[in-house]
């Protein structure tokens, strides 16, 4: 649907749209005292592509303009693909989309998921239906977070493994993004020799600060961490032993 709205009001109507970007670009050029110009062509260019064009407009709508929405519509239909779609119906557990749905509808999903995800989910059929009934019987607060439905979803370890999984499939590619960029302000030059579970739990408490709580955390487990820590070997080596 997504890649189809892109299609017929962008890569259609390419020219029409194409002239009001470059209109605007225009005025903003005029502002900033910049000439638009076609850049230097050569008879043999081998850098880039002579477009066959002698017009400001249509030189950016050939060079730009169309390739970027193709380029947009290909990542769009192959993110939205039937084959990728299959693992988003793992949403469907959460209660707001299981109380629109029928018994029938919901074994349909099941189904799905299961051929897709069996050797992970452990008698998921018989765990996935009692889910879905205890919902339909349960009042449910829409605006709840599918992270939140971990602690409902415990005593059933299939559904708690499904949910863990929906939780974990990426939108875009900008968490993974974010994650990299926060791994670059974690490891710094002065903590070269950090272990990786001290790595790992760093990242977590920056990446998910919004669901930490540095105060409360401490007061809880200050002891559990000061013992932790303390009866781990020490990795500088000294001359006599204690």
């Amino acid at each position: 649907m997504l890649q189809n709205a892109f299609k017929s009001f962008y890569r259609c109507n390419s020219e029409c749209q194409s002239n009001i970007i470059f209109k605007k670009s225009e005025e903003t050029a005029i502002k900033i005292g910049l000439e638009l110009k076609i850049p230097r062509r050569a008879i043999r260019q081998t850098q880039r592509d002579n477009y066959p064009s002698n017009n400001i407009n249509d030189f950016f709508r050939q060079s730009l303009f169309i390739p970027y929405f193709d380029s947009i519509i290909m990542s769009i239909s192959d993110r939205f693909s039937d084959e990728n779609l299959k693992s988003f119906s793992l949403f469907n557990f959460h209660p707001k989309k299981m109380i629109k749905m029928n018994i029938e509808e919901f074994s349909e999903v099941v189904k799905s998921i299961n051929n897709l995800y069996g050797p992970l989910l452990d008698n998921f059929e018989e765990e996935a239906i009692t889910w879905y009934e205890i919902w339909q019987k349960k009042p449910c607060d829409p605006n709840t977070q599918i992270i939140n439905l971990l602690e409902e979803s415990k005593y059933y370890p299939a559904v708690n493994t499904a949910l863990k999984i929906a939780i974990t499939l990426p939108a875009t590619s900008c968490s993974v993004e974010r994650t990299f960029s926060a791994l670059r302000r974690i490891k710094t030059w002065v903590r070269s020799t950090m272990s990786n579970m001290r790595l790992s739990s760093l990242a977590l408490i920056h990446i998910h600060k919004n669901r930490f709580d540095d105060t409360l955390f401490f007061e809880n487990h200050k002891t559990d961490v000061m013992n932790h820590f303390g009866l781990n070997v020490r990795r500088l080596s000294l001359l006599f032993d204690s």
